[in-house]
């Protein structure tokens, strides 16, 4: 008896524990100080230059599809499959005008992969103004 209440104690103590890892998230939202279509073109441009145009080994089976005048009234940028133009995007990149401040949101697929991290890094980085490729 006293193994089964130890052994489910242990159980307990182990789904906790899973429950508790860090996952990579499928969305952010950052707040950009500038109107909405500076933000959004400087984004865009850099998305263009940075991951694309430099050759990075990390976009290549992908391209990107500026939206920025979108029907939603929303700029975006959209990273495809390369092979699958048509298909899902793997990254959304969305502004739009907040209350107090330009908004840019993520959110898709690639932000869950090890490249995540860096496409946060370079996006807020862009969306607080700068405009160097890490």
């Amino acid at each position: 008896m006293r193994t089964l209440i130890v052994s489910g104690y242990v159980a307990a103590l182990a789904t906790a524990l899973a429950a508790c890892t860090t996952r990579a998230p499928d969305y952010l939202e950052y707040a950009a100080y500038q109107d909405t279509n500076t933000v959004a073109s400087r984004i865009t441009e850099r998305v263009g230059a940075c991951w694309f145009e430099d050759g990075n080994d990390a976009f290549a089976r992908f391209a990107y599809a500026p939206e920025l005048n979108s029907f939603s009234g929303k700029p975006r940028i959209l990273i495809v499959p390369k092979n699958n133009p048509a298909g899902l995007p793997q990254l959304v990149i969305e502004v739009s005008e907040g209350k107090r401040a330009t908004v840019v949101k993520l959110f898709g697929p690639l932000l869950a992969t090890a490249r995540g991290t860096a496409i946060q890094r370079d996006v807020e980085r862009w969306a607080d103004g700068g405009t160097d490729c890490s």
